[in-house]
């Protein structure tokens, strides 16, 4: 039923194959502008046709992966805030 009625919009929003096209490269960094990038929804090559927010998190994702390789911060481990330290908890 989900198939039947839900079909892409098939509207290239800035994809990343295509390098001549779109603001940003494959590393998220937009073009013509050095230490900028783009790391939301707009990147995605189709929009899809369900709920964007898992696609938005890779997106996140990868781009955090890309800004610590950048800084060589790979080995960093940045310690969880769910918990609260004074509590115990």
């Amino acid at each position: 039923m989900l198939a039947r009625y839900s079909t892409p919009s098939e509207r290239p929003a800035c994809p990343l194959r295509a390098p001549a096209f779109g603001v940003v490269d494959p590393d998220l960094v937009v073009k013509g502008i050095s230490g900028l990038r783009i790391a939301d929804a707009s990147i995605l090559p189709i929009v899809p046709s369900a709920h964007t927010q898992v696609p938005t998190y890779i997106v996140g994702e990868r781009a955090a992966d890309l800004v610590k390789a950048t800084y060589g911060l790979n080995d960093v481990i940045v310690p969880c805030s769910f918990t609260d330290q004074s509590n115990g908890i």
